[in-house]
């Protein structure tokens, strides 16, 4: 999705305003709420620390750790558990091959029925387990490639989004769980997860995390890319 800049944000708090002249309840929901910038955040927790009686704000996310401390104190969490796989390959037969990479979210497999999505995603997935398996100085120049000239916060997020996935089928190889994905993308994570071990991945994913709370900071987005890459599975 796209970032939420703050004219949207005065548009929803202008919209909670209006609510208190309703009778009718209403609910505002925010997607992606790990990718909102940090003057978003403090524009939103204003409403947050004075909800209107007729409202109900929704922020979805995947992961807590990029919100702040104070927009969390703020809030009621409400946990939803992943699809299992058996359901999901049930509901879309058709791309058994793609349920391990779902991540339990149906949202992801509806978006990859059509073919030149899904093609993408894959390709994208492939490119950045290429790229972990390169020594660190290696990795800057094909990184490029994945992020635009003027790279914004969202784009970083998507590729975050993309390595976090690379990650996690990286992890699974190396611990013995068994994921349903293609032969040829399944063949690629073996040999990468052979070059690094358990340790290595486990940092991995908690890097991953911290460059997305440096997102949420506003630090410059190539620069929070190349710290990324220099300091993810280090040369063995």
């Amino acid at each position: 999705g796209s970032e939420l800049d703050m004219a949207t944000v005065r548009s929803v708090i202008q919209e909670a305003a209006e609510t208190n002249f309703s009778a009718q309840h209403r609910a505002i929901v925010i997607t992606q709420a790990e990718r909102l910038s940090m003057q978003v955040y403090n524009a939103l927790l204003k409403l947050l620390e004075e909800p209107r009686n007729q409202i109900t704000i929704y922020l979805l996310t995947n992961t807590l750790d990029p919100l702040p401390a104070t927009v969390q104190s703020r809030c009621s969490c409400i946990y939803f558990q992943p699809v299992a796989t058996e359901e999901l390959t049930a509901t879309f037969p058709d791309l058994a091959d793609c349920v391990g990479l779902a991540n339990g979210l149906p949202g992801k497999l509806l978006r990859w029925q059509k073919p030149a999505q899904r093609q993408q995603y894959l390709q994208q997935l492939q490119d950045w387990l290429d790229i972990v398996r390169n020594l660190p100085i290696e990795r800057l120049q094909p990184a490029t490639k994945l992020l635009p000239d003027r790279a914004k916060a969202a784009d970083l997020n998507r590729q975050l989004d993309q390595l976090e996935l690379a990650t996690k089928l990286l992890l699974a190889s190396q611990t013995g769980l068994s994921t349903t994905v293609e032969s040829a993308l399944h063949q690629q994570i073996v040999q990468v997860a052979q070059q690094y071990n358990l340790r290595h991945t486990l940092a991995a994913l908690q890097q991953v995390a911290v460059a997305r709370r440096s997102l949420a900071r506003q630090v410059q987005p190539k620069l929070v890319m190349t710290n990324l890459l220099l300091n993810i599975y280090p040369s063995v």
